[in-house]
């Protein structure tokens, strides 16, 4: 049978290994999500008509969305913009990155706004194709206007379920 100092001992032992499981990482010891990894984002197809430095960095924003780094997609994005400031997909993908979560409804703080805010970017430069004012409508379709930005959940058309 235990002692109540051997008993003591293991409780003790099994809650300073637990608190050292548990303990948070200082921030600066944490890496970025991408430091000193290869990108292996797989292949993205998605032709814009903005110059190639432009597109080349759309497509791995494209890439990273769909990696789940929005933060690191986001970027990407403003320097598709910055490749080409007349480039109004770099507008959508910021707002699509906007949205966030998809799994983690319903948008939070001022995302929607924000949102809206972009999509009108984007619309005032003019998309230079239809398929690109196309995914720019979808975009506004869902985030509305600037100022009817006050909704927290996507609507539903009439005939959906």
């Amino acid at each position: 049978m235990p002692t109540i100092n051997g008993l003591l001992l293991r409780t003790l032992t099994a809650l300073s290994v637990l608190a050292a499981l548990l303990a948070p990482v200082p921030a600066t010891a944490q890496p970025k999500p991408l430091e000193g990894l290869p990108e292996k984002l797989g292949k993205v197809d998605f032709p814009i008509s903005c110059n190639a430095a432009a597109q080349a960095q759309f497509t791995r924003g494209v890439a990273l969305y769909h990696s789940y780094y929005w933060s690191e997609a986001r970027k990407s994005f403003a320097a598709t913009l910055a490749a080409d400031p007349d480039c109004a997909m770099a507008h959508w993908g910021e707002a699509i990155v906007t949205m966030g979560n998809a799994f983690a409804w319903p948008l939070r703080g001022n995302a929607l706004a924000q949102g809206a805010v972009t999509i009108t970017r984007a619309k005032a430069l003019g998309a230079k194709t239809q398929r690109e004012r196309d995914y720019i409508a979808a975009a506004e379709a869902f985030y509305g206007s600037p100022t009817s930005a006050s909704r927290t959940t996507p609507t539903t058309s009439p005939s959906s379920p």
